[in-house]
């Protein structure tokens, strides 16, 4: 047995993961307690657009104040207190140096300036800027130097294994020269201005989303794909809630290399409370280009007749949900997400049939103790070529903004398990333990002709002479002689204190990871360990 020990040492800065203002950050923890609360009733049907315009947080988290008592009234008082109500300018400072044993660096430290403005009744406006240098060795990838494979700037980063990389850096040529060394100078940009209430409002900005009825890794839209430009209207009543968004995405290449513009994505979506206690969500999607098509603008029609009626090869998904909240605070949620599949033998309840589908489900509990805030239990599962599509040489069909999945991390033909709490053993003290256990195979093994056949978001699963190989037979989900396993045991403290006339935000952790049949190679056998301690200072 081959054993492979890799020891990192990270330094991150914890406000580098996202934005002050949790209205430009769905991965803000915000989401995560009203997630929590909405499982313990303490608000009802959260939209499933994420991140919220403040006035939409400040709504629910005032419903939380009023509903609840003790450390949860405490602490969403607290977050009302982070939204706020005026016009404000903060600065921060950040920093983020990781290194391992073989000798790989990577470091990048800056500052920035996040503003909130209301200039207006009904008009909210949000943004940050940071300004970053970057100073990375030979051989270590990022959005600086575009690789051949955009999955490739994993790589020298020091990220567990499907784990993305949570910056938004543009890419250009600014850089200089000290000594032997080359620094790059990077800018990072998020805003949004929002017009209406709380009930009716139109959205406009450049931000990373999240779509669906799980606050993180969403199957939809996730939190994991990088920023992208967004413009929605929400419509929400106490009957259903109605989403409309278009997104505008940069396309690559059938490897994944090169930068293209002309690739959109319009998404509606209805959320309907059937209960109080029982909410039913119903979505579809449509992704194409290079052309810009208006008749997917219009908000009252369906996306898929429109493509049929046009005759359009575009790339078209629907997704159904259901979310229930049991007694005791546990909520139980389904979400299915389907490209492609043999709809009357799955009625029939055959599923060894064509389908080409995401399935995420699980339960949490919503514990609200002292000690223990919350536990989770959900399994994700992403069934072959899922969220590929074929296209010409430039890709602007399958389901990637820049080179990455917008839906989940996991490439097609994998599933995951996961166990997930949050702990708050002390006030402003979070601790996050999880654990998962993956499974990938390459459903493209033992067809030669399949190109790239790699198994990733790349390989559509098509021949070389246009032959779809998941076309009228089973779908090969995980059937392959060879399976990569991987165990990932996580465990996550962050910390917040007043300092210096500012907030001081600390955070740290470690990620053991074991891998069996790395890489899809038989017997080949990995152990990896991961830390990180990170710091931010805003004033």
């Amino acid at each position: 047995m081959r054993r492979r020990w890799t020891m990192v040492w990270l330094l991150v800065g914890v406000g580098f993961l996202g934005s002050a203002s949790p209205g430009l950050d769905p991965a803000d923890e915000i989401y995560t307690f009203l997630a929590l609360c909405e499982g313990a009733g303490y608000v009802d049907h959260l939209p499933p657009l994420k991140p919220y315009p403040e006035t939409v947080l400040r709504e629910l988290l005032s419903r939380v104040v009023d509903r609840s008592t003790g450390l949860v009234r405490e602490r969403a008082l607290q977050y009302l207190d982070q939204v706020g109500t005026e016009t404000s300018i903060e600065g921060s400072g950040r920093i983020d140096l990781r290194m391992n044993a073989s000798g790989e660096f990577f470091g990048i430290g800056g500052g920035g300036i996040d503003a909130r403005m209301y200039p207006a009744s009904g008009v909210e406006i949000l943004a940050d800027w940071g300004l970053y240098l970057v100073d990375k060795q030979e051989g270590a990838s990022l959005a600086l130097a575009r690789p051949p494979r955009r999955d490739l700037l994993m790589e020298g980063m020091a990220l567990s294994s499907y784990e993305t990389l949570q910056m938004d850096l543009v890419a250009d040529s600014s850089d200089f020269e000290i000594g032997e060394r080359t620094y790059y100078v990077k800018q990072s940009i998020h805003s949004a201005v929002t017009l209406g209430s709380s009930d009716l409002f139109f959205q406009a900005g450049l931000m990373r989303s999240s779509y669906g009825v799980w606050d993180e890794e969403g199957i939809v839209i996730s939190q994991d794909a990088p920023h992208a430009p967004r413009f929605d209207l929400v419509w929400r009543t106490p009957w259903f809630t109605y989403t409309w968004l278009y997104m505008e995405l940069v396309a690559t290449d059938n490897e994944g290399a090169g930068s293209y513009r002309g690739k959109h994505l319009r998404l509606q979506g209805l959320s309907i409370p059937i209960f109080p206690w029982l909410s039913f969500g119903i979505w579809e999607t449509v992704i194409w280009g290079p052309e810009f098509d208006l008749y997917y603008f219009l908000p009252l029609s369906q996306l898929t007749y429109q493509q049929i009626y046009a005759g359009a090869p575009d790339n078209s998904l629907f997704g159904l949900s259901l979310a229930a909240r049991l007694p005791h605070g546990i909520k139980a949620a389904l979400e299915v997400y389907v490209d492609d599949a043999e709809f009357y033998d799955l009625v029939e309840f055959n599923f060894n049939t064509l389908y080409k589908a995401s399935l995420r489900a699980g339960l949490r509990w919503s514990a609200f103790t002292p000690f223990l805030a919350g536990i989770s239990l959900d399994y994700l599962l992403i069934t072959p070529y899922m969220y590929t599509h074929r296209d010409s040489d430039v890709n602007y069909l399958n389901y990637t903004h820049d080179g990455v999945n917008l839906g989940p991390a996991l490439p097609p033909n994998s599933d995951r398990i996961q166990v997930k709490a949050v702990l708050t053993p002390v006030s402003s003290l979070r601790w996050i333990p999880s654990l998962r256990f993956i499974r990938h195979g390459n459903a493209s093994e033992g067809y030669e002709n399949v190109e790239p056949g790699d198994g990733s978001i790349f390989d559509d699963g098509y021949t070389e002479d246009g032959y779809p190989t998941f076309d009228a037979q089973p779908t090969r989900f995980l059937t392959q002689e060879v399976i990569e396993k991987t165990l990932q045991i996580t465990q996550q403290l962050s910390y917040e204190v007043p300092a210096f006339h500012g907030v001081l935000e600390l955070e740290g952790g470690y990620t053991y990871e074991y891998i069996w049949n790395v890489d899809l190679e038989e017997g080949q056998e990995a152990t990896n360990h991961y830390f990180w301690f990170g710091t931010r200072f805003s004033w």
